[in-house]
C-alpha cells in the first residue's frame, strides 16, 4: 500500500515537472530568445559532405534597429556536449544577448551531430554520421559557416569558440591561413582544451587512452562514446541526488553542486552525443612546439582517410593575418599552463587572459559554467577581447603600442 502510494507520488511529480517546463530554460534557441525580447533568423548552411547546419542569428526585437549594416558580425561556437543553446542559458545576461546589446551582429553556429543539424544522405543511426574530428569540423562545418556569413554580411568576422571547438577553429586557421585572414579579424578561444590527460575528470582520460590504444577498432566500429540520454532526467528534482553522484564521479567534481540551479539549465533537454572520434582526437593532441595532430585513425584508418600511415599535423606557425585571444582558467577540466604551452608558439598577435576560479558560478562545474555564469568580471574580460579584436588594424596598433606584444590580464593569484 505504502509502496504504491510512494510510486504514485513520484510519478505525479515527474509528470508535473514535465508539463511545467520553464520556456526560459527548456525552450529552443528561438523560444528562449523570444522570451527575453529578441528575434531570431534561422540560416541553413550546407556542407560539401551533405550536412545541413542551422545557424541562428539573434537580433533586437523592439525599439531598436535590426539592420546588420555597420555592425561587426560575430559567430559563437559551442563546445563538446552542447549546441548553440549554450549561449542563451544564462537568462537576460546570456552571452548572445549581451553582444547583441553591445551592438554586434550575433550568429549562433551549430556543428554536425547536434540537434540543430542533419544529413541529406545519412541517418543518425549510421556510424559514418558520427565519424568526425577537429579536422572534419575545420574543413567542412567551420569553413562553410564562415563563407556563408561572410557572404551575407560582406564583412570580416570574429569567431568565438568554447572548449573543444577552440581546437577546430585553430585547425581551420592552420589549414586555410590566407582564407582565414581574408574572412576573419580574429578568434576568441575561451576554455581551451589541449591536454586531456591532465584533467580531473576520470571519464575523458580513460576513454582517451582506450581510444588511442584501440583506435583501429574504434575506426572500424565508429562507436559513439557516450549515450547521454540519462541526463534528460536531471531536470527533475527527484533525480537531483542521483545526478549529483554521477557528475561527481564522471567529472571529478567534489565540491558542492547546486543541482537545482545547474541541472535544469545544462541537462534539461539532454546533452549532445560525443562521438568516439572526438575522444580519439583529444587523445592525439600533442604538447610540443607549434604542432598538434589531426584525428589519428590508426594504421588502417589513416590509410583509408589520408592515404598515408601517420595522421597529418596542424602547424600553428602557418596561421597568419589574424588576432587570437586565449581566455582560460585552471578549471575542473584543463589548465592555463597547458594552454600556454600549446599556443605560445603562435606567430600572430595574441594575448592570454588567466581567469581565477570563480566560486559564484552555480554548481562549480567550472569548465561548463564558467563562461556563461552570472559574473560580470568574466563577461567584461570576454567583451574586452572582442572589442579589441573588432578595432581596425591601425587603431589597434596605435592603442596597444605594438600589435605583436603579448598581454597578460587578470593573472591567477598564486
Amino acid at each position: 500500500m505504502y509502496f504504491k502510494a510512494i510510486c504514485f507520488f513520484l510519478f505525479f511529480i515527474f509528470i508535473q515537472n514535465s508539463l511545467c517546463k520553464d520556456p526560459a530554460i527548456h525552450g529552443t534557441i528561438d523560444e528562449i530568445a523570444d522570451y527575453y525580447g529578441y528575434q531570431t533568423q534561422n540560416i541553413t548552411v550546407k556542407t560539401e559532405d551533405g550536412f545541413n547546419l542551422i545557424v541562428i542569428r539573434v537580433m533586437c526585437k523592439d525599439n531598436c534597429s535590426t539592420s546588420s549594416l555597420n555592425k561587426q558580425p560575430m559567430v559563437l561556437w559551442p563546445g563538446l556536449l552542447f549546441n548553440a543553446r549554450f549561449y542563451v542559458l544564462n537568462g537576460k545576461d546570456s552571452m548572445a544577448f549581451h553582444f547583441v546589446n553591445e551592438g554586434y551582429d550575433v550568429y549562433l553556429a551549430n556543428y554536425r551531430g547536434t540537434i540543430y543539424s542533419n544529413n541529406t544522405n545519412l541517418s543518425s543511426s549510421n556510424a559514418k554520421y558520427w565519424d568526425f574530428g577537429f579536422g572534419i569540423l575545420a574543413k567542412n562545418d567551420i569553413r562553410q559557416v564562415t563563407k556563408t556569413i561572410c557572404g551575407l554580411t560582406k564583412q570580416k568576422l570574429i569567431s568565438l569558440g568554447h572548449s573543444t571547438t577552440t581546437n577546430a577553429l585553430v585547425a581551420y586557421a592552420t589549414l586555410y591561413p590566407q582564407e582565414v585572414a581574408q574572412n576573419h579579424k580574429g578568434f576568441i578561444l575561451d576554455g581551451v582544451t589541449v591536454n586531456i590527460y591532465q584533467t580531473n575528470t576520470i571519464y575523458f582520460p580513460i576513454l582517451g587512452l582506450l581510444a588511442n590504444q584501440f583506435r583501429d577498432v574504434t575506426y572500424l566500429l565508429s562507436l559513439r562514446s557516450l549515450d547521454t540520454s540519462f541526463t534528460k532526467i536531471c531536470q527533475y528534482k527527484i533525480s537531483f541526488l542521483a545526478c549529483e553522484a554521477i557528475i561527481r564521479l564522471v567529472y571529478g567534481e567534489y565540491n558542492h553542486i547546486d543541482a537545482e540551479d545547474s541541472f535544469p539549465r545544462f541537462f534539461g533537454e539532454g546533452t549532445e552525443v560525443i562521438p568516439t572520434s572526438i575522444m580519439v582526437n583529444l587523445a592525439q593532441i600533442i604538447k610540443h612546439k607549434g604542432v598538434f595532430q589531426d584525428l589519428d585513425y590508426g594504421l588502417l584508418g589513416n590509410l583509408v582517410h589520408y592515404k598515408q600511415i601517420n595522421a597529418p599535423v596542424f602547424d600553428l606557425n602557418a596561421i597568419k593575418g589574424i588576432r587570437i585571444d586565449i581566455i582560460c582558467t585552471d578549471d575542473n577540466e584543463y589548465t592555463c599552463t597547458d594552454a600556454k604551452s600549446t599556443y605560445d608558439y603562435l606567430s600572430v598577435s595574441k594575448s592570454y587572459t588567466y581567469l581565477p576560479n570563480n566560486e559564484k558560478c552555480p554548481g562549480h562545474l567550472i569548465h561548463y559554467n564558467y563562461f556563461i555564469c552570472d559574473n560580470m568580471n568574466v563577461m567584461s574580460v570576454i567583451t574586452a577581447a572582442v572589442n579589441r579584436t573588432a578595432l581596425p588594424a591601425k587603431k589597434q596598433k596605435k592603442k596597444n603600442g605594438s600589435s605583436g606584444r603579448r598581454r597578460q590580464a587578470g593573472r591567477r593569484a598564486g
